[in-house]
């Protein structure tokens, strides 16, 4: 927060008012990540999806559930939100690898087909 932006704040909590609205995420950028995994779930549970009979669900995860979500610190970071996609399956329906591959197939098929610029990542966790 630059000093200009203090002068006009009265308490301690006027300044710690100020300085949540400066690192809090916009809302119509919490708006948009909603849309974007509430887009990636209706992918995974589309008629087509290799996975739909396991009934996909993706939910957010960490801070972004938590509603802590601080804004990047140069306009040209990204947000990073951590998302969970649950299957109801049983334990013999997938190795762990198979389960990363299968949902990980799908991934990339939404990012194709939503044209996204960069490439979905490949991470080494999944549980």
């Amino acid at each position: 927060m630059k000093p200009s932006e203090t002068k006009g704040l009265r308490s301690h909590e006027d300044v710690l008012e100020a300085i949540v609205k400066t690192i809090d995420i916009p809302e119509n950028l919490d708006h948009l990540a909603r849309e974007r995994y509430q887009s990636i779930g209706n992918w995974l549970d589309r008629d087509a999806s290799t996975i739909k009979q396991y009934d996909p669900e993706v939910s957010p995860q960490g801070s972004f559930l938590l509603g802590t979500v601080i804004r990047p610190i140069g306009d040209a970071d990204e947000y990073d939100i951590d998302l969970v996609c649950t299957l109801k399956s049983r334990k013999q329906d997938f190795s762990m690898a198979k389960l990363k591959g299968a949902v990980g197939t799908e991934i990339i098929r939404y990012a194709e087909a939503a044209k996204m610029k960069n490439e979905p990542e490949d991470r080494r966790r999944c549980g």
